[in-house]
């Protein structure tokens, strides 16, 4: 009996499953390398999300493998020869063991991110490739293990596809019946790369039939990274007309006429991978694993602040800067700094207080023009930009990143007493990034404790100890308001620290030598900095921010972020997401009950969740028809 595959055609199943099998297994390789990530899920809900995943796994597969197919269409219906062999048998290795080495290589970059590796990686990599070149040998060091599996498995996948021939058989004649029998090996693939639905897969389907927290068990990193290239623009979203869309949700934040405006100098310091979960002051629970925390001089200054239960608007510094100081998170698969609208007119903390005769600086250690910061620092309207170049002196160059914290700061410290008055001054460190390097001179100085980063962050604490020691004597230092925000948080150990909610979870205070200290419980996202700040000084004009002023007591106070294809949302009680494409809700929990998020109340209290999604539709719509229409600023009846 005839087979419907000749021998030849049987050989390149066999091999290309062999590719496909070894896809699978980096993919489960990625789980296990970030299994404490989701070592507190049930695991038929992992289970689930594994078998789910296979459906954008052949998706994925058969996608970077399209080129080889159609040359092995050519070569088996039309024509051959020894260069379209050798092609085809390039493409096949290639391309696989490319895919292969994303799921490791993502493996590592995820407990940074939580989210699948995207295009924007490339954008990051380019924008730092001098700081790449030096930290490789550091990264090969620091995630041996992943580089060992990496090449186990390209050595492994190439040793057993060896085994099968891919070479095209020189057709005798033109076939009617071959070419029909190819043409519906095309149709098959063309329909599981589309996926098992009317519409073809994208990264938000992932979402669908798993929990938030376990979207990037769902997906893997090719399929991201395909599926990010080439995303050029946001959609427009139309749930609601102007005026109730308003009434709902403003970006646009009307101006104090009602009191003198405080001509107070203005200091934001950007902590680099600050979590929460480091601070004895806002997290006790980690005094059983140091008494003082890692944080002493930051725990010290909030008892004497106005302290808010802060939370980030996104996973990296790309993201948290412009969150911070222009109040406009990423809602969106790429990083505003490296997306289609990075050269949108965008404002700032500097440029709003430049009505007021303030002088704007953005301080940061790193090389010149590193992840975009410069020029995006100049768009925002920034007076100046100091970085590695203009500190002058590389014998305080980390070897990685740039100027280590304590000698950057106080050099801060030096230009900030001889700015003009009123100034705005916004800081960014930088030691407590990966490879967290400090000076020799402190090596020992600093216990750190399980993770890595933990003796950077007592470095940067100590850093940021001797700067308010220099300054604190100076004349103008009783007229500043110091406003803190971590850009992220970073890896953790902490079942908390590790779900939805805690993943977000940061320090944001303000302390002004003027204010007596409270704690309010109430939340307070990156994107409320700069509303909070214009409203503590009374500015009388109008100003844009995706946020509100945390002093606004009549608001619902809230932080909004999104990551795998989905909006999630935190208010002072509830965490909650949804879908990203209909922004239906999805999950619905009551987090000071539930601080692991195990009960899903989407169900129970379909009120909250209706209330919820009005308020996300108004945000999300918001906040495309601006990007989309470069309108992120007032609107001219509202400007002074």
């Amino acid at each position: 009996m005839k087979t419907i595959f000749p021998v030849h055609i049987s050989s390149h199943i066999k091999k290309i499953g062999i590719a496909f099998l070894f896809l699978t297994l980096s993919n489960i390789a990625f789980f296990f390398l970030n299994f404490s990530y989701f070592s507190n899920d049930r695991i038929a809900d992992i289970s689930l999300a594994i078998l789910w995943g296979l459906a954008f796994e052949l998706s994925a597969f058969l996608t970077i493998n399209a080129p080889l197919f159609i040359l092995l269409f050519f070569s088996h219906t039309i024509y051959s020869n020894r260069f379209i062999d050798f092609l085809t048998k390039t493409l096949f290795y290639v391309v696989n063991s490319i895919a292969i080495s994303l799921n490791i290589i993502d493996s590592g970059y995820f407990p940074f991110t939580l989210k699948r590796i995207s295009a924007d990686f490339f954008g990051l990599l380019l924008s730092n490739q001098n700081e790449f070149n030096f930290l490789l040998w550091d990264l090969i060091r620091d995630y041996s293990l992943h580089f060992f599996i990496l090449l186990a498995f390209n050595i492994l996948f190439i040793y057993f596809a060896g085994k099968y021939p891919l070479k095209p058989k020189q057709p005798k004649k033109f076939s009617f019946q071959k070419l029909l029998l190819n043409i519906l090996y095309a149709g098959l693939i063309i329909l599981f790369i589309r996926g098992p639905f009317v519409r073809p897969l994208s990264i938000v389907d992932a979402g669908r039939h798993s929990k938030a927290h376990l979207i990037p068990v769902v997906l893997n990193s090719p399929f991201t990274m395909i599926h990010s290239l080439g995303y050029k623009s946001l959609r427009p979203k139309k749930f609601y007309d102007e005026q109730t869309l308003n009434n709902i949700y403003s970006p646009e934040h009307p101006g104090d006429t009602t009191q003198p405006f405080r001509q107070r100098n203005v200091v934001i310091i950007i902590l680099e991978s600050f979590s929460k979960e480091y601070s004895a002051y806002l997290n006790p629970r980690i005094r059983k694993e140091k008494a003082t925390g890692y944080t002493p001089f930051l725990d010290s200054l909030m008892r004497q602040s106005i302290v808010f239960d802060g939370y980030a608007n996104g996973k990296t510094s790309v993201e948290g800067i412009p969150s911070v100081v222009s109040g406009i998170p990423s809602l969106m698969d790429k990083a505003l700094i490296f997306s289609a609208y990075s050269s949108n007119q965008i404002h700032s903390i500097a440029s709003y207080l430049k009505k007021e005769g303030y002088y704007g600086a953005f301080f940061h250690g790193g090389t010149n023009g590193t992840m975009n910061f410069q020029p995006f620092a100049k768009n925002a309207g920034f007076d100046d930009y100091f970085g590695r170049t203009e500190y002058g002196n590389d014998k305080d160059f980390d070897g990685n990143w740039g100027i280590f914290d304590e000698p950057f700061l106080q050099f801060m410290a030096r230009k900030l007493d001889h700015f003009p008055k009123p100034f705005d001054a916004t800081v960014f460190t930088l030691s407590s990034h990966h490879p967290y390097t400090i000076p020799s001179q402190y090596k020992n100085k600093f216990s750190g404790g399980k993770l890595p980063i933990l003796k950077s962050i007592e470095y940067a604490d100590f850093s940021l100890r001797k700067f308010f020691q220099s300054i604190s004597r100076k004349a103008w230092f009783q007229n500043t308001i110091f406003v803190f925000s971590a850009d992220h948080t970073a890896v953790s150990r902490d079942k908390f620290f590790s779900n939805s909610l805690g993943q977000y979870a940061i320090p944001i205070f303000i302390y002004d030598p003027q204010a007596s200290p409270v704690r309010i419980h109430s939340i307070m996202q990156q994107t409320d900095i700069l509303p909070s700040i214009l409203d503590y000084l009374h500015y009388p004009y109008c100003a844009f921010a995706f946020g509100q002023s945390v002093f606004d007591s009549t608001r619902l106070h809230f932080s909004v972020h999104y990551r795998n294809g989905i909006y999630e949302m935190i208010t002072d009680s509830l965490y909650a997401n949804f879908d990203g494409q209909s922004l239906k809700i999805n999950k619905l929990f009551e987090y000071r009950k539930d601080s692991l998020l195990r009960h899903n109340k989407v169900r129970k209290d379909r009120l909250t969740g209706e209330k919820l999604e009005r308020l996300i539709k108004a945000y999300v719509q918001q906040y495309n028809e601006r990007m989309i229409h470069n309108r992120l600023g007032c609107s001219p009846r509202k400007q002074p």
